[in-house]
């Protein structure tokens, strides 16, 4: 546990410049942030509220990306002869591309949850056909943050970080077969790896719309309310929340681990410098 550990804080100090310039430009997205909101009427800063939490779904695999491609290109040899196991060598990187995705979202968190400032500058806002009382939303908006939706704003960061770990894991599994295949194929790896993502995506589109899959996934559907806003406070009622089936779930967390111990599999046998 004790060396693992210590491969994690040396994940985590090679993702510090990647993590210091993300936090950059969330700062600089947060003032521009605060400007918009008193700026204008218009809602925009919730706009741009809602595209920086949702960015953090590809932040991950970025973070990852970046760290496991520069480990190959700088310190290949003396990472693959270090005596832990692939899978702690690659759940180090993936635990720190984690944290950093935490921290971020905690980070963001300061002022997309105060993104209803720009409503205080008008009586009514319509967004989408929908008229929104402004007085009243302002006034319900620390009842709302601070009961249902900061609640829930962890449940979608949660939410977020699942997402993100799913595509990481696929990243991390074509980028150690593509490396594995490199004895192999000495040219046109990249075309390999651009050919199997299509591949891979065309034969996920076949299964999702099979009959079998419905029936394998279908089941144990839950929700996750988000918030809801009562005629009072918009010109029709607003009910927002998320659905989820378990059986897609645990399906998810299977593949998830079948590409983990494949890619960590093939990092201990068929990699070499």
């Amino acid at each position: 546990m004790k060396a693992w550990l210590m491969l994690l804080n040396k994940e985590v100090r090679m993702n510090k410049n990647f993590i210091f310039w993300g936090l950059v430009l969330l700062l600089g997205a947060g003032l521009l942030n605060i400007y918009m909101s008193y700026q204008s009427t218009e809602p925009i800063s919730i706009v741009i509220a809602v595209l920086v939490t949702f960015i953090h779904v590809f932040y991950l695999p970025l973070i990852f990306l970046n760290s496991i491609n520069k480990e190959w290109k700088h310190t290949a040899q003396i990472w693959l002869h270090l005596p832990q196991p692939g899978w702690q060598l690659l759940s180090a990187k993936l635990v720190a591309a984690i944290i950093a995705v935490i921290f971020s979202y905690c980070f963001t968190s300061l002022f997309v949850l105060g993104a209803g400032l720009d409503i205080s500058n008008a009586q009514s806002l319509t967004i989408d056909g929908i008229t929104f009382n402004g007085k009243l939303l302002l006034d319900s908006i620390g009842t709302l943050y601070w009961g249902g939706i900061y609640g829930n704003w962890i449940l979608l960061g949660i939410a977020i970080v699942a997402i993100s770990i799913y595509w990481t894991v696929w990243l991390m599994f074509i980028f150690i077969m593509l490396i594995a295949l490199k004895r192999y194929i000495k040219k046109g790896l990249w075309l390999l790896g651009v050919i199997f993502l299509v591949v891979i995506s065309k034969a996920a589109a076949f299964i999702k719309f099979s009959s079998w899959y419905e029936t394998l996934t279908q089941w144990g559907s839950f929700n996750i309310p988000l918030f809801s806003m009562s005629s009072e406070m918009t010109s029709k009622m607003m009910d927002l929340s998320c659905s989820f089936q378990t059986g897609k779930v645990l399906l998810l967390a299977f593949i998830i681990a079948i590409l983990f111990f494949i890619s960590s599999w093939l990092l201990d046998h068929r990699i070499e410098v």
